[in-house]
C-alpha cells in the first residue's frame, strides 16, 4: 500500500508532465536550459527535486 505522501506525488505527476511538455512546445528548438528551468520552477509549480 502506498503511503499518503507517495500517493499524493503520484497524482501530481501527470500535471507536471503536461506543464513541462507545454514549455518544451513553446520553445523554438524543443529544448530548454535546465538552469533556466531551475530558476522558474516555482512559477510553474515544479517540485524542488
Amino acid at each position: 500500500m502506498m503511503s499518503l505522501v507517495e500517493e499524493e506525488e503520484y497524482e501530481k505527476e501527470p500535471v507536471l508532465v503536461k506543464r513541462l511538455a507545454k514549455l518544451l512546445m513553446m520553445s523554438s528548438n524543443k529544448k530548454f536550459n535546465v538552469v533556466k528551468l531551475n530558476l522558474l520552477k516555482r512559477n510553474f509549480g515544479f517540485p524542488d527535486d
